[in-house]
């Protein structure tokens, strides 16, 4: 099966590559047809880099063209015609309008009476047709810079002629980012104009799940099987186990999918598609991965019964091609960060070489969920079965209790995982024991919890959607239900009821009053479980304030600790 990197839809052809049809593809089609008998003709295909709309497009293109039904079952459902004709245009920097004349090498002055011509030759002939506008984006950038009201005025003629009922015709333009974000240093008169041309295209996401990439990944290595031996498939069986307990792939995912991923483990697939989502370009990260060779690389890998191309393996598969995206400032700065200074401590102490070679392992395992699984337990028997059964090493619980007293990971209650830590003198969870005899268990007054909510503001979608106007509620926190008449421009109000004792008969009450109004009630029964996250983050508080104020380390922890107590209050 080949493999292109990177497509051009006017100058390659579907037969230059062997496309996979997947369930995301089949939902694109579904809502271009669905679209387009409902009146509506231009559409953006909204996808980040890599997830293969250009491949889609060809493969459409060929779908339609030879009737292969792969795609498109039944042609019909763009009208009785007798073929279909794609008008592809890959984008650059410059005008649409020159773009287009100079594709269709027409006489006419204005690009849209030599589209109106070439139209009419088509529909003589009874032919659908699919004007194509890839890496559309470009052609934004240059709209926004470059005299924009006469750009937009452009894009605007074209989709009012494409969009026509009677007309056998379909726009596509492919985007990597919303049409809205290419505005951004536009005046508030030119945004208002670009919005007002940005309704005429209805947007389609183009995004491919995990599972949807997994699928993908065992087509492409299907090709070059790695026969499983029969010593090996007890404890891929008891990985796939552990990946479907702990929820890191999905019910769905099949044994039989997961075979075919050999020598990668459920676990290390999943981590290495996430890691290519979030780093690379999607899809062609995929496949440029697969389709590797040499140190390193899962095509020179050699697996054993109890050695697959494990997370370890994905860790520094990662660390050498994404060193950029990896040191740059994102999301998982912090993470990255923290499994950098772990391998350095570790590397510095005195062990034997088994010893370091094993911890590294594990250090790199539990740095990697830490990352893409922060609501997965990562306990000791998880780290033991994955060590064992993935990473070959025969005595893990040893290296986790090791690498434990060396304060170079340690295990979070708070999140019921094993973290990496940077190390502090201090005894964090006796510490959080001893401040619960110290701070008082708190009330859900006003005061307590009212800084917690969020957000403030809420759009009420359903009336905007049915007439038009933008309706504003407004949360209120309360501890018992009031009724208040809105003013200004806020709508209405939904009440945070949330009772210091049980009010829940009053509440419903005044909500089926007669003079009730625009205010809606919450009741929060869950009291308990809200006052318990409440005194974690006082307690942590005090900790920080009291006992690590001068343990950068600590605080951090604390701070961490803190941050996602506040996290499961919102």
């Amino acid at each position: 099966m080949s493999y292109i990197p990177s497509i051009n839809i006017e100058h390659n052809t579907a037969n230059d590559f062997n496309y996979i049809v997947t369930e995301n593809a089949k939902l694109v089609v579904g809502g271009l047809v669905n679209g387009y008998n409902s009146g509506h003709h231009s559409f953006t295909l909204i996808g980040t880099y890599g997830t293969g709309k250009s491949s889609f497009i060809l493969a459409l293109e060929n779908d339609l063209k030879k009737r292969i039904g792969q795609l498109v079952r039944n042609r019909k459902v763009f009208g009785d015609v007798k073929d279909f004709e794609f008008l592809n245009i890959v984008g650059d920097y410059t005008s649409l309008s020159k773009l287009i004349g100079s594709k269709l090498e027409s006489e006419a002055k204005n690009p849209i009476d030599a589209l109106h011509q070439y139209y009419q030759q088509l529909r003589r002939q009874n032919k659908f047709l699919f004007i194509v506008i890839d890496e559309f984006g470009k052609i934004l950038e240059y709209a926004a810079n470059n005299n924009p009201e006469k750009e937009l005025y452009f894009l605007q003629k074209l989709a009012e002629f494409v969009n026509v009922p009677s007309r056998n015709i379909i726009l596509l333009t492919t985007l990597h980012q919303n049409f809205g974000s290419y505005a951004a240093k536009l005046t508030e008169t030119q945004r208002n104009e670009w919005q007002k041309v940005k309704g005429r295209f209805e947007e389609v996401v183009f995004a491919e799940p995990v599972e949807q990439l997994l699928y993908l990944t065992t087509q492409q290595m299907e090709s070059k099987p790695v026969a499983m031996s029969s010593a090996a498939k007890p404890g891929f069986t008891i990985l796939y186990d552990l990946a479907t307990t702990s929820k890191i792939v999905s019910d769905s995912f099949k044994f039989s999918t997961a075979e075919k991923l050999y020598p990668l483990d459920p676990i290390s697939a999943v981590v290495l598609t996430m890691a290519i989502q979030r780093y690379g370009q999607n899809e062609r990260s995929l496949f440029s991965f697969l389709t590797a060779k040499g140190n390193g690389s899962l095509n020179d890998f050699t697996p054993t019964p109890t050695n697959t191309y494990n997370v370890r393996e994905v860790c520094d598969y990662l660390r050498y091609h994404y060193f950029s995206a990896l040191t740059e400032t994102n999301a998982d700065s912090t993470g990255w960060r923290s499994l950098t200074v772990a391998l350095e401590r570790i590397g510095s102490i005195d062990a034997s070489s088994e010893f370091i070679e094993a911890a590294i392992k594990i250090i790199k395992l539990i740095g990697l969920l830490n990352i893409f699984f922060a609501g997965v337990r990562l306990t000791k028997e998880f780290i033991e079965v994955y060590a064992q059964n993935a990473m070959g090493i025969n005595q893990p619980l040893a290296i986790i209790d090791k690498l434990t007293s060396l304060k170079i990971i340690r295990y979070a209650q708070y999140k019921s995982q094993y973290i990496l830590f940077e190390g502090t003198n201090l005894d964090l969870e006796d510490e959080l024991y001893k401040a619960a005899g110290i701070v008082p268990t708190p009330t859900l007054s006003i005061e307590e919890i009212g800084g917690y909510v969020r957000p403030r503001v809420f759009l009420a979608n359903a009336s905007y959607y049915q007439i038009g106007t933008p309706r504003y509620f407004e949360f209120k926190v309360t501890n018992e239900p009031i009724n208040i008449e809105p003013v200004g421009e806020i709508d209405g109000y939904i009440h945070l009821v949330f009772p210091l004792s049980d009010i829940q008969a009053e509440v419903k009450e005044i909500s089926e009053a007669a003079n009730a109004g625009a205010n809606i009630y919450a009741y929060f029964k869950n009291t308990e479980t809200i006052i318990k996250h409440l005194h974690e983050i006082k307690k942590l508080q005090y900790v920080i304030e009291n006992v690590a104020m001068d343990d950068n380390v600590a605080k951090s922890e604390l701070e961490n600790q803190k941050r996602y107590e506040a996290h499961k209050l919102n």
